[in-house]
């Protein structure tokens, strides 16, 4: 039953406001137009979709193909309500996918319920620090270290690190031995891994030995350069195995021929993540979605000065902001929002800024 895919289209409703889709529409899922920070999505009650449901498990991966791009969620839970009882469906507090057998007799209503995953997808390139699930595993690139050659002994090399969190998601121990690991330059010219320098300068080493069920590990990935390395970007790659069709993670690391004892660039003070652009029924106003977490130790305070939406030479104004500005997050939380901005001018390309992200918003 995994790996089905549903064509969405809008639901609509009837005089009496009840929601009225095609029963017949084999292979079709219907969106509650609205939803668009949880996205409330229905499939008819049939006995394959029936099946659908009692096949799925905790974790499992839903992905949401929008005009802005996939989206992906981990199940969270599997749950019966009231069919009258519209509370989880109207409630738009935090970024996920409620999906739902719609025409089941009696009172009750079958839901799912997945969460937003900040994650990369395998076989793709994905930036530093989101997390990749690989079957088994997930790994998430944290930071990335040029050691000097001449620190360690390597007249005309270098030493770069890729420094990474490995946890193992199965119910099964993995061995060590079989993981596989590349640094790759611009040129496509391939470093494989060096276990000296991956515990160079203090470094924690590559993984060793049998990793059991649920253990999450901090490891680095090594590799000798040449002390003429390149940028603008290198890619690391890492695979439980080195069989064929085996998914890899793929991560793009923007990296640039700097003297290494140049300072490290401050962190942020947020993740913030984009998660939909549309424009409103009457084509005036861009309403952008999206969450944004604390990840500092303080109350951080967002105010309308730390949000801009630029075209050419052109600053939209913001209209309006859910939940209102200015925002206090706490540390560690996450906070879904919504911005509503006066429509930029037509066919440019807009860049939205938040707290010194930017984020690039096509054809406006």
């Amino acid at each position: 039953m995994r790996n089905t895919e549903f064509s969405v289209n809008a639901l609509v409703t009837d005089a009496k406001g009840q929601w009225q889709y095609d029963k017949n529409a084999k292979g079709a899922a219907f969106w509650a137009p609205g939803t668009l920070i949880n996205y409330v999505i229905g499939v008819h009650a049939s006995p394959e979709n029936k099946a659908i449901f009692d096949a799925l498990a905790s974790n499992d991966l839903i992905e949401l193909t929008t005009g802005t791009g996939s989206l992906r969620y981990r199940l969270n839970r599997v749950q019966s309500i009231r069919a009258d009882d519209l509370t989880l469906l109207r409630d738009q507090s935090s970024p996920q996918v409620t999906l739902m057998l719609m025409g089941d007799s009696g009172d009750q209503r079958r839901i799912a319920i997945a969460k937003y995953s900040d994650e990369g997808i395998p076989n793709a390139l994905s930036p530093m620090r989101l997390p990749i699930h690989l079957l088994d595993a997930r790994v998430r690139a944290t930071s990335d270290k040029l050691v000097p050659g001449a620190s360690v002994g390597q007249a005309g090399k270098n030493i770069y690190q890729v420094n990474f969190e490995f946890t193992n998601t199965s119910t099964r121990t993995l061995d060590a031995a079989q993981f596989t690991t590349q640094l790759i330059d611009p040129n496509g010219v391939k470093f494989q891994l060096s276990k000296p320098a991956s515990t160079a300068g203090g470094a924690p080493g590559w993984l060793q030995g049998q990793i059991g069920p649920g253990a999450t590990l901090n490891a680095s990935a090594g590799f000798e350069v040449p002390d003429s390395l390149a940028g603008p970007k290198l890619e690391w790659t890492f695979a439980l195995d080195a069989n064929n069709g085996t998914p890899v993670a793929r991560v793009t690391i923007p990296y640039r021929q700097v003297a290494p004892v140049a300072p490290a660039a401050p962190q942020p003070v947020a993740d913030v993540s984009v998660l939909n652009a549309s424009f409103s029924p009457e084509g005036n106003e861009l309403r952008v979605v999206g969450t944004l977490r604390n990840t500092t130790a303080q109350p951080l305070a967002v105010t309308l000065r730390d949000i801009t939406l630029i075209s050419g030479n052109n600053a939209s104004a913001i209209v309006n902001t859910l939940p209102a500005a200015p925002w206090s997050v706490q540390p560690g939380e996450t906070l879904a929002f919504q911005l509503t901005f006066n429509r930029p001018p037509g066919g440019a390309l807009a860049i939205l800024t938040i707290l010194g992200q930017s984020f690039e918003i096509g054809g406006v």
